[in-house]
């Protein structure tokens, strides 16, 4: 982002927004100074593990899912913090369908990442007193949160399919609208609406097109 602190950011997000972009500046840099690797077991050398030492399995399957909250969170941030970027761009330099773009880009992904974030914070604090031990090797207790790891792994995987392609279902991705409407029922009124009103400058519709004509 230009600089998060500049009138054209306090203009489009108020000052609260700016603490946060702030905030965000800051995780977003450590990110990019020191980058996370995260690393997942085969599938058949963890079934492996698993069977032959039962402890092992459930480490590593904690840890691949506390590293995909991670990631889910931290790509959330990230992603955010550079579509205000585009927006405060757009706005300042006068550039309305890359603004528009960077704004349905924004919604899209706030949407995309509550979908997901809003079960990880209840989840784990309910069962961190199981897996805090299984991380660290010392419960012969068996755990799994399918459900949360579906929705992580839709989180990272998630694409339109190609035709005829077999993959799991968390892998197919939901429409963004449905994400929208989903988010707009928590407390964001006319969310939707200015959403859909973005996609007509965004795709190549009449909106854009006579925005473009008056440009000419």
């Amino acid at each position: 982002m230009t600089t998060p602190n500049d009138r054209t950011a306090e203009k489009l997000f108020g000052a609260n927004g700016v603490q946060l972009l702030d905030a965000a500046r800051v995780l977003v840099n450590d990110f990019e100074l020191h980058p996370i690797r995260y690393s997942y077991m085969d599938t058949q050398a963890f079934e492996q593990l698993g069977r032959k030492d039962p402890r092992a399995g459930q480490k590593i399957y904690w840890e691949e899912m506390l590293g995909r909250a991670h990631f889910a969170a931290a790509a959330s941030v990230i992603r955010a913090y550079r579509w205000c970027g585009g927006m405060t761009m757009g706005y300042s330099q006068g550039l309305f369908l890359p603004f528009c773009a960077s704004f349905r880009a924004l919604i899209e992904s706030a949407a995309d990442g509550y979908d997901v974030l809003r079960h990880v914070a209840a989840t784990l604090a309910e069962c961190r007193n199981t897996v805090n031990p299984i991380v660290q090797l010392k419960s012969d207790v068996g755990l799994n949160a399918e459900e949360l790891e579906d929705l992580l792994i839709h989180f990272s995987h998630a694409r339109k399919l190609p035709k005829g392609e077999v993959a799991p279902a968390s892998h197919k991705a939901k429409p963004a609208a449905e994400c929208v409407k989903s988010l707009e029922k928590q407390g964001v009124p006319g969310l939707y609406d200015c959403y859909s009103e973005l996609c007509q400058f965004t795709h190549p519709a009449a909106y854009s097109v006579g925005v473009t004509a008056q440009a000419c």
